[in-house]
């Protein structure tokens, strides 16, 4: 388990007489002058509820995280978890316990939101996207087997988030932003083979591969050719010249590069060019 780090600030007694002539002396005090007298004495008075302080406060920050936390203050810590010391029960296996309950129920949690979401009809696919409105927020985009999931689907899909969401989360159902990738390339047919044929080929191997791309994968060039290449026996090459994007923002006209789009877009099958 992780260990965390605790930023001690602990100051002894000592600390603070040694801190405290030495804010003492620079005034005309000397040392002949400040010991045995009462200047001292309350001094030494007020460092003695000071030190006392900066000890509650170091057993405060101890037992604030499981990795650090020891005896009864673990114990107040873990009991948020619903969690009681066994009798006999060291500090590292309370800490095992209560670190166990902490990742099964956090993985419980998010499998029966998505669970939810999959049994709803035309869901496809959905892709969990954590803090993408704060610390404690999750996005669910949501993929429909035809298309963009209709405003019925979204609002069970937010009815059956909003059932069984744990308390203190937050999660929002969204929706991928489509992407169109328009292509253009040069094709070599095998003699004897018609070229409408390979035509179709390229399109619907072209299709597929841009289909098949997960939300917020990138488009790579060299697995785009491979995949066109590979459509039939009809087809020799296949290179790229250049394509462009169509989004929410217009046509954005790109170069033969790899294109990464946003974690939110999808890209879906363009037009492709045979030149």
């Amino acid at each position: 388990m992780p260990c965390a780090t605790v930023p001690l600030i602990n100051k002894t007694l000592t600390d603070l007489n040694t801190s405290s002539v030495a804010r003492l002396l620079p005034l005309g005090y000397t040392d002949a002058q400040y010991t045995g007298t009462a200047v001292r004495n309350i001094v030494e008075s007020v460092n003695i509820s000071l030190s006392s302080f900066y000890g509650d406060l170091n057993y405060g920050l101890l037992n604030y995280a499981l990795s650090t936390a020891t005896g009864t203050g673990l114990d107040a810590l873990v009991f948020l978890l619903g969690i009681t010391r066994r009798a006999g029960e060291s500090d590292a296996n309370l800490v095992y316990r209560a670190t166990n309950a902490l990742t099964v129920a956090g993985t419980a949690n998010l499998t029966a939101l998505l669970d939810a979401l999959f049994a709803l009809d035309g869901i496809a696919d959905v892709i969990a996207v954590p803090f993408t409105q704060g610390i404690g927020s999750i996005s669910f985009y949501l993929i429909g087997t035809a298309g963009i999931p209709s405003v019925t689907t979204q609002a069970l899909a937010t009815a059956a988030l909003t059932e069984i969401l744990a308390a203190g989360a937050y999660a929002i159902v969204d929706l991928p932003n489509p992407v169109l990738l328009n292509a253009a390339g040069t094709l070599t047919i095998a003699p004897g083979n018609s070229l409408a044929v390979g035509e179709a080929l390229a399109q619907t191997a072209a299709t597929r591969y841009l289909a098949n791309l997960s939300m917020g994968a990138p488009f790579i060039v060299t697995a785009f050719e491979a995949a066109i290449l590979g459509a039939g026996t009809q087809i020799v090459d296949f290179n790229l010249v250049s394509m462009s994007v169509t989004g929410a923002t217009g046509t954005q006209e790109l170069i033969v590069a790899n294109y990464q789009p946003f974690f939110s877009d999808q890209i879906q099958p363009g037009v492709l060019l045979i030149q």
